[in-house]
């Protein structure tokens, strides 16, 4: 196997988020995505890039970049895949730009390599940052990498979002485990995942297909429970190189909601109220819908469904129930059903059916789930934070 994901990437010749940027509507539909990622959900203002320096670790082949260039700010890149650079100078030579012009550079070597002289007013490192052995020490490097008042966004995988794709995951791997087919990149295993999830992906606002779907969540051996983070993880970090949450996608912190200005809380204070709004916003981060009188979720019932998707990962990289019992408890179910009252139960049903002998069981315990198969829970999240402007808040 591939010791990281950048060679699974190299060695299977896939771009994972290759856009056909060329075509104008597809165009035009990527820079309104990136604008309401930019402008709505983290809060940075597009009118501001112009002669803005940035720094974007991972670019791939560009298209993210290219709406970046296209606002007039100053870019520089990092990108190890030498497989995507000549997409990447291509791109920008059809917009009429030259990576080789002093607004723009590329560097062919890691996140580590990448030196630590200059300093940026916004540095980006999106979609891999999570899965990096050193991901504490870049996530802190990024903060040292910002001039004052300057802006960091990275993405990560949730750990407590994950449960719902751990779920499909778990349950494409054990149908193709009982049918002797194989969780791999081969046919067999693409049609029951057809069978389990096309359809209800095919009605969701997805961003590539569902083959490259399969490939780079459901079967993607560098998807493993080591990789998840959460925002217990992420706070003390930045606060470490003096920086502070600023803002996140989905939108889910309150924590400035409803608050006067000239209450100017310190970094500690607003970050513990930030962990109050998470635990009120728990349950979105499990279904994507949440529920209106949540409240703030249990320690207990926390601690529960981050076992659950430790115990779902285990079997998925160790497929084995008898040595890796799933237990779903009462409590998990109480807490199921406390967010919605079909979910609870259909989960029960789902792991039982999980414990036969056929694959076609199984497959058809999750068809008959219509509220498990509604919800895709949040498990990707950009999160944005900031270095002050002046001293250490």
């Amino acid at each position: 196997m591939s010791k990281s994901l950048l060679e699974y990437y190299q060695e299977n010749s896939f771009n994972p988020v290759k856009i056909p940027v060329e075509d104008k509507a597809a165009w035009d539909l990527h820079v309104a995505k990136r604008l309401n990622l930019y402008e709505k959900h983290l809060g940075i203002p597009v009118s501001m890039l112009r002669g803005m320096d940035i720094l974007e670790f991972g670019s791939n082949s560009g298209e993210n970049a290219l709406v970046l260039a296209s606002f007039g700010a100053h870019i520089d890149l990092v990108e190890p895949n030498e497989q995507v650079h000549p997409r990447l100078r291509d791109l920008f030579r059809k917009f009429g730009l030259d990576l080789e012009s002093e607004r723009f550079s590329l560097f062919h070597g890691s996140m580590a390599e990448y030196p630590e002289e200059h300093k940026y007013d916004l540095v980006l490192a999106e979609g891999f940052l999570f899965t990096l052995p050193n991901r504490e020490e870049m996530l802190k490097k990024m903060g040292r990498l910002l001039n004052p008042g300057g802006i960091a966004v990275t993405s990560f995988h949730d750990k407590y979002g994950m449960l719902i794709e751990t779920l499909k995951r778990f349950t494409l791997h054990r149908s193709c485990e009982m049918m002797k087919v194989g969780p791999t990149k081969n046919d067999a295993c693409l049609d029951i995942a057809k069978q389990l999830f096309e359809q209800d992906f095919n009605a969701i606002n997805a961003s590539r297909p569902f083959k490259m779907w399969w490939e780079d969540v459901l079967i993607n051996p560098h998807i493993s429970y080591k990789n998840l983070w959460t925002y217990e993880d992420i706070l003390p970090l930045i606060e470490e190189v003096g920086c502070e949450f600023k803002a996140s996608s989905p939108r889910w912190d309150g924590v400035d909601h409803f608050d006067w200005y000239k209450n100017v809380a310190d970094r500690s204070e607003r970050h513990g109220k930030l962990m109050t709004n998470w635990q009120q916003a728990f349950p979105f981060f499990i279904n994507g819908v949440g529920r209106e009188d949540s409240g703030l979720t249990g320690a207990r019932s926390i601690d529960a469904v981050g076992k659950l998707v430790e115990r779902l990962f285990t079997y998925i990289e160790k497929p084995d129930l008898s040595a890796n019992p799933i237990d779903f408890t009462l409590e998990l179910r109480d807490f199921f059903i406390w967010m919605d009252r079909n979910l609870g139960w259909e989960l029960e049903t789902f792991f039982h059916a999980a414990y036969a002998s056929s694959g076609t069981a199984l497959i058809e315990a999750y068809q008959n789930s219509p509220c498990l198969r509604s919800f895709w829970g949040v498990p990707y999240h950009y999160f944005a934070f900031s270095k002050p402007l002046k001293g250490d808040s």
